[in-house]
């Protein structure tokens, strides 16, 4: 039963604040679902690619870690790529990355699956620097025949 003064239930809280938590609460379940995503919701791993560039930035975060490439595109100007790679935890212990893994600055070739979207992004298998050395990520279990995945 609703006061006919206040608008508010007795005993309660307004409908329209009820209201506003519910889509605040969300809000929050969207945009958290969105950035710690499943790989095979925005990248093909059917498809492997190769980008060759340079390393501009390198942020170990949570969810994802991301790395920024600037890499030449066909028609000869450059374009900034994101290299994303698994959590910090995973890539800290398992594969042994630190900050200074992937230094700024470095020329690299980037080999991982792209997105579906076609932007400039892509999931990282593996960073190959220009004296041969390799630094993986944790895709491993992508690497199977492609009828597997």
């Amino acid at each position: 039963m609703k006061s006919k003064e206040t608008g508010v239930n007795p005993g309660g809280r307004s409908v329209r604040y009820k209201a506003a938590v519910v889509v605040f609460g969300w809000l929050i379940v969207s945009v958290t679902g969105h950035s710690h995503h499943n790989i095979n919701a925005f990248f093909n791993v059917r498809e492997r690619i190769m980008v060759e560039g340079v390393i501009t930035e390198v942020r170990m975060v949570n969810p994802h870690s991301r790395i920024t490439m600037e890499v030449e595109n066909d028609q000869g100007a450059l374009e900034s790529w994101t290299i994303e790679t698994g959590d910090v935890t995973i890539m800290t212990e398992n594969h042994g990355w630190t900050q200074d893994s992937v230094p700024v600055g470095s020329r690299v070739i980037a080999h991982g699956f792209p997105t579906f979207s076609g932007r400039p992004m892509l999931a990282l298998i593996a960073f190959t620097f220009e004296d041969g050395r390799e630094v993986r990520a944790n895709l491993d279990r992508y690497l199977r025949a492609p009828q597997d995945n």
